[in-house]
């Protein structure tokens, strides 16, 4: 339905409602920063477990290149390809406009298969938290610094959120290194 308001929509709107969603999530964002900052202990106490981060981190980044691999032997898509979508881990913007400017059909399945990750971190983590409350940021990927952060705190609780954070900031960094080289 979105989808088919926003093919309708008058360009001149789009541009306002695209600076609205932009200003929304800086508030999402500003606010879940403001329900972190408040537990300042609990911050202090996930930045002494960094090495938690980067094995939550290096666990995602390891089973987005098994799913890549994965899916080139399934699908018979260039291996190079496969790994640099699965491994936009969720930065659906970055990944799918960088591979669509090498090919625009690999871009677009960038996009969704990327978007769709975001989105099974809404849906799915929820239910995981009640026993993989670390493990099921991995789903997220990158999107656990900003738009999945909610989902995290709220289910997963501020000491988890703070983790979440640290994850998504990382990949963040990794993500527009790491998809050039695998292209290239």
């Amino acid at each position: 339905m979105g989808f088919i308001i926003g093919f309708v929509i008058d360009s001149g709107i789009h541009a306002y409602i695209k600076e609205l969603v932009y200003i929304l999530l800086l508030i999402l964002i500003g606010v879940v920063g403001i329900a972190i900052g408040i537990n300042i202990d609990k911050v202090k106490h996930a930045l002494k477990n960094l090495q938690l981060v980067f094995l939550l981190t290096g666990s995602t980044i390891t089973g987005s290149i098994l799913g890549g691999a994965i899916v080139a032997i399934q699908t018979s898509t260039p291996i190079d390809m496969a790994l640099a979508i699965t491994l936009g881990m969720g930065w659906y913007t970055f990944t799918g406009s960088y591979i669509g400017l090498i090919n625009p059909l690999y871009g677009m399945i960038a996009f969704s298969a990327n978007l769709l990750r975001e989105i099974l971190m809404f849906t799915m983590y929820p239910f995981l938290s009640k026993k993989y409350r670390l493990e099921g940021i991995c789903i997220g990927g990158a999107a656990t610094m900003d738009s999945t952060l909610p989902i995290v705190l709220r289910f997963g609780g501020t000491d988890v959120a703070v983790l979440a954070f640290l994850h998504g900031f990382i990949l963040t960094l990794i993500i527009p290194v790491i998809i050039p080289l695998v292209i290239t």
